[in-house]
């Protein structure tokens, strides 16, 4: 290794002194000015790569947390029709010849809540009014939104949705997924239905969701649709995967 050769020193020099202190001290300064440059370097580089793992981590979050998806192929097994709990909603009718609707007697018992209620026996209406609640998708598969299909076997209709983000055991997701849903399969007059009830309380917060569980959209008018939730096992419990509907006869 070359030794270092000390710059020319131009500075005269004091009697009795072998040693320049101005270049020692020039000396002192750049040797100091290099180790600054350096730690910028290094503090800049510290920097960047910090920056670029926070961004791989945000982005890897954010796809892991993704909204929706395709929705898969279920297998739904139908219930008990008849031993069904039902939740009877009533809602504004939709067109002018909607029939307004009748106040109950103050002396009427309120049944509580938390027993089951007997399904409802619809009242005789019009053909074309009952004509109205009819799917509207065509017999056999239909896509729906988000990847979401609707298989039609005669007037009933079955809403598949078995995926980790759509398939659920809460009530108000199920609600949603309801009715984002049925105004596909039902058109306008489920529409109707489902905006005449407040949200929160198609499906009650407290309200087990499975198979058994049956609940019916009526209007003042008559005209109504039966819906029940499709389930199948899970890790934690029963799963909602899909409801199937059908105007009430």
């Amino acid at each position: 290794m070359t030794p270092r050769i000390p710059a020319p020193c131009h500075h005269e020099l004091r009697p009795g002194t072998k040693v320049c202190l101005h270049c020692r001290r020039a000396e002192r300064e750049a040797t100091a000015a290099r180790h600054r440059t350096i730690l910028v370097r290094i503090g800049l580089t510290a920097v960047v790569i910090g920056a670029c793992a926070f961004a791989g981590t945000s982005g890897l979050a954010a796809w892991k947390n993704r909204s929706t998806s395709g929705l898969t192929r279920l297998i739904a097994s139908p219930g008990s029709l008849e031993a069904a709990p039902v939740r009877a909603l009533t809602g504004a009718p939709a067109d002018s010849a909607a029939v307004a609707p009748t106040a109950l007697p103050q002396s009427a018992p309120l049944a509580p809540s938390a027993s089951p209620v007997a399904p409802p026996v619809a009242p005789p209406v019009a053909p074309s009014v009952a004509q109205s609640l009819q799917p509207i998708v065509a017999q056999g598969r239909t896509e729906l939104q988000n990847g979401m299909y609707a298989l039609r076997a005669g007037d009933t209709v079955t809403v598949h949705f078995d995926t980790p983000e759509a398939r659920t055991r809460r009530p108000e997701k199920f609600e949603q997924i309801i009715r984002s849903t049925l105004p596909g399969v039902h058109g306008p007059a489920a529409d109707s239905l489902l905006a005449a009830i407040a949200t929160g309380t198609l499906v009650g917060p407290t309200e087990l969701v499975t198979d058994q569980l049956a609940i019916s959209l009526r209007a003042v008018d008559g005209r109504s649709l039966s819906l029940w939730p499709q389930t199948r096992p899970g890790r934690d419990g029963p799963l909602v995967i899909g409801y199937r509907v059908t105007p009430a006869r």
